[in-house]
């Protein structure tokens, strides 16, 4: 089973929600659900700890109907969620926790002139610019292949800029296929 969305309690009897957040993000097979964590505390702490986790946020468990109906729909692309009602210290705002964006991968194959360019070393540049994480290698065949993930926009923009290349490239196609993402971390020139 992949769970599109996981409403997930921080507290539970054998393992708890902030652990059990952790081993779906690390999952390659879940790595793509989202989990919202539920909680009766309303302390920072956990809020914190559930996004360093891997959750897209958290919920009060007495928030309000609506307020949990627009969180399941956020679920399908940027998650902002509510986080209760009261005072909330200055260092999280009461209102809205913006989680993290939902990420995508693409895998990329570039033909044409794109190899002894430095094409991969313009690409890693430009993922580091975009905050996007994957890897690019050349291909036997000529061509130079990479995976890209991250959120949406960015991986677009990594896919326009490779439709271009660096200055000395000259790129005669792009293939797109979509991918599972894997919780790359960075960005990596392979040989």
């Amino acid at each position: 089973m992949r769970p599109d969305v996981v409403l997930m309690d921080v507290r539970m009897p054998e393992l708890d929600g902030i652990a059990a957040t952790r081993q779906i993000a690390a999952d390659e097979h879940l790595c793509a659900t989202r989990v919202v964590m539920l909680t009766t505390f309303d302390m920072d702490e956990y809020g914190y700890e559930a996004l360093e986790a891997g959750a897209s946020g958290f919920l009060l468990k007495d928030v309000e109907p609506d307020e949990a109906q627009s969180a399941r729909r956020g679920a399908g692309g940027d998650l902002r969620l509510r986080v209760g009602s009261g005072e909330r210290p200055a260092h999280l705002t009461y209102g809205e926790v913006v989680a993290k964006p939902v990420t995508v991968a693409v895998t990329v194959k570039v033909t044409g002139r794109v190899q002894g360019v430095s094409f991969r070393w313009y690409a890693a540049q430009e993922a580091d610019r975009l905050g996007v994480a994957g890897w690019v290698r050349n291909e036997p065949d000529g061509s130079v292949a990479a995976q890209v993930e991250g959120d949406a926009a960015a991986v677009d923009a990594m896919v326009e800029w490779c439709r271009q290349g660096p200055s000395y490239a000259s790129v005669r196609g792009v293939a797109v296929t979509e991918a599972h993402p894997t919780g790359a971390r960075g960005f990596d020139i392979r040989h």
